[in-house]
């Protein structure tokens, strides 16, 4: 499947095709051009999908023979009653369509539909008669398409939008599939004073003439987009969204037989918050938060509050968080923009958002047409962190920018990440990461600690941090111990304790991330300490199940050099 089919895929999402769409109109905007977008739906995106022609798309595209006799075995063999009332029908043989429900089905309708993101990509349309020429750009998410045109001018953007419709039209009646006119939404965005323009588009549509009139703000995979992608409506929505939702845990729980406040938290955390904060990774700026557009929210939190902690209306918010255990919405807010700008590195290197990174994320090792031979659909090429029109409004180079350049990327689509493969296709610290496979003898221990020990004590150990981690016991406990000495002295050390029947530690990869990130040469805060070059880290730990080390009460000695 095309890379800008977001849906029926790993390592996708909606959040990824909306970064995608705002930072072309953020960029569209820095090189002084208009955007518009024309959002249309698929009428029975899976309920037309021909079961022959599936599997000869899938032989065309390569599927083992077996994989392709599996999906005719799920696909043949089903049959449809019609139920009115208490009447049911006669089974009939369903020749065309997907069962619904299962997890394959979108992958297939996907598949099945890729023709005419593969289309477009291969054959842009733009304005042949400007001189921007920029092409429109296809992007979907299973079956929610959406084509975004850029122009020197609205009407110009208007004419290319109609050409690309009436060409996926075409595109998907030969596959037996149909747009659903009732569907189609038109945004114009433009920051240009005074241009309160919005002209619609006049086509026609299986014999139908339609016309799209623009709203001041569209619907589009759960985002609402506005003229100035100001996200206000969005907020202001999902706000009312929240105090409907608070409602009805209030009345769960104003009962004798409610149920209990931390029962109330658990519901806020799992249903509240994830529909309150649904995109807020596209309008939250780390840097200068907007309070605006974070206000509406907060009232929803401290609503929320009073209701689980049974406070009085005017009581302080501080106060509330304390007593309920839930932190302020700008902190979880800012967690979840983290966790977004973490997943970048392990998107494919292909994808979309990857192409749209600046030019110093792509790694120097790459082959040289991911550098010079950008896909033909891409309205622009890779922006530079100081170029003349440095994008700083894109939502995806903000989140870029919280990121290290350096962090290890990974292939997620590469053939040894089958579940069938036994390594990955990039190894993590690769050339700094070193295993002992076989524990210190008892017999050997007394020279081990003796060659560590004059390793400390000499030139190069004393330039360099050295961390110990060590299992520990501590009241029955399992836990782990970290120790830095530089120098001959002691600089930190601390203990934490896991829980009483802890048989492994689930976190421990990411310490190692942790520590890495805190021991780099390159961060700025290590930059005038030019003695500590190398970071040596020996570690000691009780479970070690993940990378298959045999537990021993002495544990592994395990070596990481950050060279």
């Amino acid at each position: 499947m095309p890379f800008n089919q977001f849906g029926g895929r790993s390592h996708s999402s909606c959040l990824n095709a909306a970064l995608s769409l705002t930072h072309d109109v953020m960029e569209a905007r820095a090189q002084g051009l208009v955007s518009s977008f024309l959002a249309v739906d698929i009428k029975g995106f899976f309920d037309h999908v021909d079961h022959d022609r599936l599997l000869d798309v899938m032989e065309h595209k390569g599927y083992p023979t077996n994989e392709v006799k599996w999906i005719g075995s799920f696909i043949s063999e089903r049959f449809v009653r019609v139920q009115v009332d208490d009447h049911v029908g006669d089974p009939h043989p369903q020749i065309v369509g997907l069962p619904q429900g299962s997890g394959i089905s979108p992958v297939l309708a996907c598949i099945y539909s890729a023709i005419v993101l593969k289309h477009l990509n291969r054959h842009p349309i733009y304005d042949e008669t400007t001189a921007t020429c920029v092409p429109v750009g296809p992007r979907a998410y299973v079956d929610d398409h959406g084509f975004h045109a850029m122009g020197a001018d609205l009407s110009t953007n208007v004419y290319t939008l109609r050409k690309t419709l009436d060409t996926a039209t075409g595109i998907l009646t030969r596959i037996g599939m149909t747009i659903n006119p009732d569907k189609c939404d038109l945004m114009h965005f433009s920051w240009q004073h005074g241009d309160t323009s919005s002209p619609s588009i006049t086509t026609t549509l299986y014999g139908k003439g339609i016309t799209i009139t623009p709203p001041s703000s569209i619907r589009w995979l759960g985002f609402h987009l506005d003229r100035k992608l100001s996200f206000r409506h969005h907020v202001n929505l999902l706000a009312k969204k929240g105090h409907a939702i608070i409602c009805g845990l209030k009345v769960l729980g104003n009962t004798i037989e409610g149920i209990s406040p931390s029962n109330l938290q658990l519901l806020y955390k799992t249903v509240v918050v994830p529909a309150i904060t649904y995109g807020c990774q596209l309008w939250f700026n780390p840097d200068k938060p907007s309070h605006s557009l974070l206000r509406p929210l907060e009232r929803v939190q401290h609503k929320a509050l009073l209701a689980i902690g049974g406070a009085f209306w005017d009581s302080q918010e501080e106060a509330l968080q304390i007593l309920t255990y839930v932190p302020n919405l700008e902190s979880t807010i800012r967690k979840l923009y983290r966790s977004a700008a973490l997943c970048i590195p392990r998107l494919p290197i292909s994808s979309e958002i990857s192409r749209r990174l600046p030019i110093h994320f792509i790694p120097n090792d790459l082959p040289l047409e991911h550098h010079v031979i950008p896909p033909r659909h891409m309205p622009f090429p890779q922006p530079t962190s100081t170029g003349k029109h440095a994008n700083k409004g894109s939502p995806l180079i903000r989140m870029a920018d919280t990121i290290d350049v350096n962090m290890e990327r990974s292939s997620p689509f590469h053939t040894q990440n089958a579940p069938h493969s036994y390594r990955l296709s990039s190894q993590p610290f690769a050339g700094r990461f070193f295993i002992n496979k076989e524990a210190c003898k008892p017999a050997d221990r007394k020279s081990l600690v003796a060659n560590q020990r004059m390793w400390l004590l000499s030139s190069q150990g004393r330039r360099t941090l050295n961390i110990f981690t060590d299992g520990s016991k501590t009241n029955r406990a399992a836990g782990w111990a970290v120790r830095g000495i530089h120098a001959g002295q002691v600089l930190f050390q601390f203990n934490v304790p896991f829980a009483r029947r802890a048989s492994s530690c689930h976190d421990f990869h990411h310490f190692i991330y942790f520590l890495l990130f805190l021991l780099s040469p390159k961060r700025p805060n290590t930059r005038s300490n030019h003695d500590m070059a190398l970071s040596h880290l020996i570690l000691s730990y009780l479970f070690f199940s993940h990378f298959k080390v045999t537990p021993s009460r002495q544990g592994k000695q395990i070596v990481l050099e950050n060279r």
